[in-house]
This record gives C-alpha cells, structure tokens and sequence, in this order.
C-alpha cells in the first residue's frame, strides 16, 4: 500500500467519524431532556419553615420545551404512587422550557405512611419520575428512604 493510499483512508475515516458525531449531536439537540432529582427538603415562607418533604425536581437542560403531565414514585416491585393534590410550584400539564425546572413536594411523614399502608416498610428503594404529554416517562436514580426513621421524627 502506498502512501497516498494510506492518506486517503485516513482522510475517508476521518469524514466518516466527523460525520456520524454531526449527526448525533443534531440529534441530541433536537430530543427533549428532562432531568429528574430527589432529596429531602425544608420549604421557607417568610420565618416561617416547614416540616421535612421529599421534593421531586424536574429540569430541562435541553433546547426544547416538554409538557409535563404527571409525577409520582416507582417502587421496587413497579407499582407507583403518584400525588393526586400535589403541592408544586407549578400547575399541570405543565410546560417545562430549556433551563428551567420544577417541584412537587409530598410531606416525609405522609409518604412514610402511605408506604406502610401500602405494605412497604423499613428502606424502600424510590424512583422518582415525571412523565410528558408524549408517552414519555423521565425518571430519578434510586433512592432510599426509611419509613421508620420518618415515622418516629418529631414535628415542629
């Protein structure tokens, strides 16, 4: 193989490469992203702080608006909950655009004993997710959260 050969494929594998990342990128412009996070949290109003929730955030790092149409928690065996008079700070279906986000909140306590009545107890592994106007269900990592140690937590 001469050199000029060698060049050449160089140069067509090259192309190919640069190519198929242009494509993917387009692409990935194009799809909606949602983000989905969990974690416990302290709601402010004034001096006012309330009791400890598990808020639910959804963010949208893309370029491209999702409607966003409902919330709730995956449990280990697939069953979900979801929050049929959620607190959020938006209404749904919900237009989510880029670089913004949204919550829901469910009281820890109030979880814990929806949990127990459901038959889940101790650690249970949550996934929280939203779902969109398309079909699309945007989820959370896993997160553990204990139905004892909520349940046994004094109010203020």
């Amino acid at each position: 193989m001469e050199w000029k050969d060698i060049i050449t494929a160089a140069i067509a594998a090259y192309a190919a490469l640069l190519s198929s990342y242009t494509a993917y990128a387009q692409r990935r412009e194009k799809k909606s992203l949602v983000d989905v996070s969990m974690g416990i949290s302290m709601l402010v109003r004034g001096r006012n702080v309330s009791d400890p929730v598990v808020m639910l955030t959804a963010s949208n790092p893309g370029h491209k608006a999702v409607t966003l149409c409902g919330e709730g928690f995956i449990l280990p065996d697939g069953k979900t909950v979801i929050f049929p008079y959620q607190n959020s700070n938006v209404q749904f279906p919900y237009d989510l655009t880029p670089e913004k986000n949204c919550q829901v909140w469910i009281d820890t306590k109030q979880l814990a004993l929806t949990l127990q009545e459901d038959g889940y107890y101790g650690e249970v592994n949550l996934v929280g997710f939203y779902r969109d106007q398309v079909g699309r269900t945007h989820k959370s990592k896993k997160w553990k959260f204990n139905t004892y140690d909520w349940l046994r937590q004094k109010r203020t």
